[in-house]
């Protein structure tokens, strides 16, 4: 008798424990581009419904932009350089966040000797920046409820800075080329639509036991 009482509570506990579970799903979607200065898009899926509610949307836009640049002295003296470069991009806005500018920049020194000796500079970023905004409204999730997908565009280079230093005038500079790559990761918090076996679960052990209560009443 114990032993059945406890077979039908442990269906029950499964049942709750499922049909209540919680879960987190992320969907990604990026784009990049050698000497990315111009116009770009690209578009993110929206929330899958068969999987549950969604209860908020975490949008993240990343910027990861470098330069590579080519210095040589003709001089006869050693020459103390650097090299600095920043560079925007700005993404469009998204259901009420934004226009959003995502800055990169990146500085560089060092010594260069003379009598045409050659270096060739690479500025780096990392991490990259990033921004991030958290939608939890109703009329936010609604916008990012499948099916489908949302765009996401914006302009890279904003223009791109570049300044190296002593300039021309000293140093000849080949370059600098430059490179961007922007991206946009969208992270989706839901409750799952309960598992049909989960309310089986449930259904028996509520069934059993008032079986169970029946039966000892009687």
């Amino acid at each position: 008798m114990k032993s059945t009482i406890r077979i039908m509570l442990c269906l029950v506990l499964v049942g709750i424990l499922g049909t209540g579970a919680v879960h987190a799903a992320s969907y990604t979607e990026s784009w990049s581009g050698t000497n990315l200065t111009g116009v770009f898009s690209g578009s993110v899926p929206k929330f899958n419904t068969a999987l549950g509610t969604l209860t908020s949307a975490t949008l993240t836009f990343t910027n990861s932009s470098w330069a590579s640049v080519e210095l040589t002295n003709p001089t006869a003296n050693p020459i103390n350089w650097s090299a600095s470069m920043t560079w925007n991009m700005v993404f469009n806005p998204v259901q009420g966040w934004g226009p959003t500018t995502v800055t990169n920049a990146d500085t560089k020194t060092g010594a260069l000797a003379g009598d045409w000796a050659t270096v060739v500079i690479n500025t780096t970023q990392v991490p990259a920046p990033t921004a991030s905004h958290v939608y939890s409204l109703p009329v936010d999730l609604s916008f990012f409820t499948g099916p489908g997908s949302f765009g996401i565009g914006g302009n890279a280079g904003d223009p791109p800075s570049f300044i190296v230093a002593p300039g021309e005038e000293v140093l000849y500079v080949d370059g600098p080329k430059l490179y961007g790559q922007g991206s946009a990761v969208v992270r989706y918090e839901y409750s799952s639509v309960p598992e049909p076996a989960s309310f089986l679960a449930l259904g028996a052990g509520l069934i059993g036991l008032a079986g169970m209560i029946r039966r000892h009443r009687s």
